[in-house]
């Protein structure tokens, strides 16, 4: 991320964020050990489980914002931050998981590094588990480049495996079975 952004996203924080400046640094520095080591010191590790506190909203929205910066997409490492989703899935509203699911399919296609693509794609099948993200699986796996594409079938095992609707189950199985023969 060139150095202007950094400036503009920090100048969105005036109070001196320390989280939000350390992902910042990070992200700039390219570090991906930052990010986990950050990840590991925030996160509730809730999972699906109620937190007991929602999501930190700065974070959130420094979170999504970055998901559209080509530094980050393009950062080996990326998903480390990504994971914070899964690990307090519990913690966030349903207004963050409907912005994030927006978000993720605005950004799925646009990464480099393909945990950040298996991360997203379990998030859709495990967590959302819905027709909503069986739609954004399938529309990445008709346009995206190779790479994301090839992450999208764990979406559609994930989905397969956990949800309760016998007609999503099935649909995602033919999308996997569909995509054995993807070029």
């Amino acid at each position: 991320m060139p150095r202007l952004l950094v400036v503009f996203l920090r100048d969105m924080n005036p109070q001196g964020d320390e989280l939000g400046n350390r992902i910042l640094t990070a992200i700039d520095e390219g570090n991906a050990a930052e990010l986990q080591e950050i990840v590991g010191d925030v996160a509730t590790f809730c999972f699906k489980e109620p937190a007991g506190q929602e999501f930190d909203q700065q974070s959130f929205e420094l979170i999504l914002t970055l998901m559209l910066q080509p530094q980050f997409l393009n950062l080996d490492g990326a998903y480390h931050l990504l994971l914070w989703f899964e690990y307090d899935w519990g913690a966030l509203t349903q207004r963050q998981k409907q912005r994030l699911r927006e978000r993720i399919e605005e950004s799925y296609s646009r990464y480099r590094d393909w945990m950040s693509c298996f991360v997203l794609s379990s998030i859709l099948g495990e967590y959302y588990c819905d027709p909503a993200s069986f739609a954004i699986l399938a529309r990445v796996a008709l346009s995206a480049e190779e790479l994301p594409r090839a992450l999208v079938p764990t979406g559609f095992e994930l989905l397969a495996r956990n949800t309760s609707d016998r007609a999503l189950e099935e649909k995602s199985i033919g999308q996997l079975t569909k995509l054995l023969t993807d070029p």
